[in-house]
């Protein structure tokens, strides 16, 4: 879950019952004003610097998108996105060796109850283990 208004996300494990607070959202998913000028705001989602190109508008899954690419793609980075110009969010992205798209079974636009972003009570909040050192000793 991700709250744009205080700037917040969270991994629910509903398995464990648990919450954990991610340092930020996945940034291949990301929400902007306007889906045909993307770029900046892929830049403020992006964990590292990236040269956007907008492609220009393409169709997935018959949703009208406009496709951005990353001309500094690495591994890890996403290559390119498509924005849906309605829902004014990514709805595929493209890394080299992976990927993730929505289909229009997946994309339903409604408006949603509020209980479906709440944290159920019972759930607990997982804290990061500390990192040990593993670099040089000092003497």
């Amino acid at each position: 879950m991700a709250d744009r208004i205080e700037h917040t996300a969270v991994a629910l494990q509903p398995k464990k019952k648990a919450i954990q607070r991610l340092a930020s959202g996945p940034s291949q998913y990301f929400r902007v004003e306007n889906a045909d000028d993307a770029c900046q705001s892929r830049q403020r989602f992006a964990e590292q610097k990236i040269v956007c190109e907008k492609i220009g508008p393409a169709v997935v899954n018959s949703r009208e998108t406009v496709k951005y690419q990353n001309k500094s793609a690495s591994d890890t980075a996403p290559a390119a996105v498509w924005v849906d110009k309605a829902l004014k969010f990514v709805i595929k992205w493209q890394a080299p060796s992976i990927g993730a798209e929505l289909h229009n079974i997946n994309i339903k636009e409604d408006q949603q109850a509020a209980d479906l972003f709440a944290v159920p009570n019972d759930y607990k909040i997982l804290t990061p283990l500390k990192a040990t050192s593993k670099g040089f000793s000092t003497r």
